[in-house]
């Protein structure tokens, strides 16, 4: 397919996208494979773009349960469908009793690493029931991936099968506002569990044994013997490999557009002033009342950080410092507050 130079501008993003070679021939023309030009140049027509790690992708939109990978795992079962998290297109509205599968394929696997990425709207709170939200798995003890909802709080109960023990896994640190479009990514590699909350990395833990992938069937929604969870969930996506935090990073961007996801991370859930500045990781430190202003609370109040408590130390200059030493509340043993720590400039 030729493309004449003067519709360039309208096909620059693309060419971002379809990630292949393009030549530019004799005639000043680009040449791109496994395209079709219309209308003179003014419509491009392409195949989609297969990343060979992404195994699933399920939009809920025009392809309504239809894989968008390139893979054609697509789902199986019924779904109305509900807004999508980001105001164009749909989302998959799952009551509870609804349940979607996804075959499994032996060929998609490399390993037992694997990465789950959607975003999901809870329409309803603690029923005092465990509930599924996805589970892949010929049967209860087969829990490579398992994504569930503890039956009286909205935290992530994560779990998997490992070659010490069939269940293994982490439980996450926020919980899951209602009514609110909350990013989840989950990482399973090697020995090591991973969650991502909005971007920001949760909690992790490094298992006892390897990871144990299954052949059984995704289930999605809820599954034969649990309870499912009443939501809209939407931009699904398996991966047969361990993602990188910046892809993570990237897709909760539009959450907070201007200051990012790993602006701030969780230091200590209560803690005395003393432990509270020990708490931040590397390349975070302490928020200040300006920066907590300017984005810290907003992600703790997104990532469920708050159920600690409203309480949070901050950062102050040098004076505020030795006014707060003469009331003695910084070392004070009995007075517990959460900390959030941002990033460094």
């Amino acid at each position: 397919m030729k493309i004449p130079i003067k519709t360039i501008i309208k096909i620059i993003f693309l060419f971002q996208i379809i990630n292949t070679q393009i030549i530019i021939d004799d005639d000043d023309c680009f040449d791109i494979p496994k395209t079709l030009c219309t209308s003179k140049g003014k419509k491009i027509i392409s195949t989609p773009n297969k990343n060979p790690n992404l195994i699933g992708h399920y939009t809920f939109d025009e392809s309504g349960l239809k894989d968008s990978s390139g893979h054609k795992n697509h789902l199986n079962g019924y779904i109305n469908y509900g807004p999508s998290y980001f105001i164009k297109g749909n989302s998959a509205f799952l009551s509870g009793n609804d349940m979607l599968t996804i075959k499994h394929n032996k060929d998609d696997y490399k390993g037992s690493d694997i990465t789950i990425s959607f975003w999901i709207y809870l329409l309803e709170d603690s029923t005092d029931n465990w509930r599924t939200i996805i589970h892949k798995g010929e049967n209860i003890q087969q829990l490579t991936p398992t994504i569930m909802l503890w039956p009286k709080e909205r935290r992530l109960h994560i779990r998997s099968s490992t070659e010490m023990f069939w269940n293994e896994g982490i439980e996450s640190i926020g919980i899951i506002n209602m009514k609110q479009w909350t990013l989840i990514t989950v990482i399973f590699s090697g020995q090591m569990v991973q969650l991502y909350i909005n971007g920001n990395l949760d909690n992790q833990k490094i298992l006892k044994g390897k990871i144990i992938m299954n052949e059984g069937d995704f289930h999605i929604g809820k599954d034969p013997w649990h309870q499912g969870v009443k939501c809209y969930i939407d931009e699904l996506k398996i991966y047969n490999t361990a993602i990188k935090s910046k892809v993570i990073e990237a897709e909760a961007s539009i959450l907070i557009p201007l200051i990012g996801s790993n602006y701030a991370t969780l230091g200590c859930e209560k803690c005395t002033f003393l432990q509270a500045l020990n708490s931040c990781p590397e390349n975070y430190h302490m928020c200040s009342y300006p920066e907590l202003y300017s984005g810290g609370y907003l992600i703790a109040r997104r990532n469920g950080w708050f159920k600690f408590g409203t309480l949070v130390w901050a950062r102050e200059s040098q004076k505020e410092m030795e006014e707060k030493k003469e009331e003695n509340e910084i070392g004070d043993p009995n007075v517990m507050k959460m900390c959030i720590c941002c990033f460094d400039k």
